[in-house]
């Protein structure tokens, strides 16, 4: 049962979690960190036939979906789609923009990338 997806991108707490799960970034990968208090899904982590389908499902998805070259190309076309619109003449307006300036535009665009990277890389190291 998916859900806070808009976290599936926010912190990384790595493969095992370090602390209570809810403050601001998604579960590690193994969810050793989800309390008895989240019990649906704690039940799932904890029986062995759903973990090992969750690991064969993030498997897929790391070979079918989380490629390299089909997640760089998606940034590429979205940065793309809405860089006329963030900046530049018929940019964002100061006064109705969170965005500081046109570099920090830039830089969030560099940083995602080598966040996509990162989030590949540990999901690699988790995977058997």
């Amino acid at each position: 049962i998916p859900w806070d997806h808009n976290l599936s991108l926010n912190g990384s707490p790595g493969v095992t979690g370090s602390g209570p799960p809810g403050r601001g970034e998604g579960l590690s990968l193994t969810m050793n960190e989800v309390p008895a208090s989240w019990p649906l899904i704690r039940y799932l982590a904890d029986d062995p036939v759903y973990f090992a389908a969750y690991r064969r499902h993030l498997g897929t998805f790391y070979r079918d979906v989380l490629t390299e070259s089909a997640m760089l190309s998606l940034l590429d076309r979205y940065r793309a789609l809405i860089t006329p619109f963030v900046i530049g003449p018929d940019g964002e307006q100061p006064s109705y923009s969170f965005l500081p300036n046109t570099v920090a535009f830039v830089n969030a665009n560099a940083n995602l990338r080598k966040h996509v990277l990162a989030r590949r890389s540990l999901l690699a190291g988790f995977l058997p």
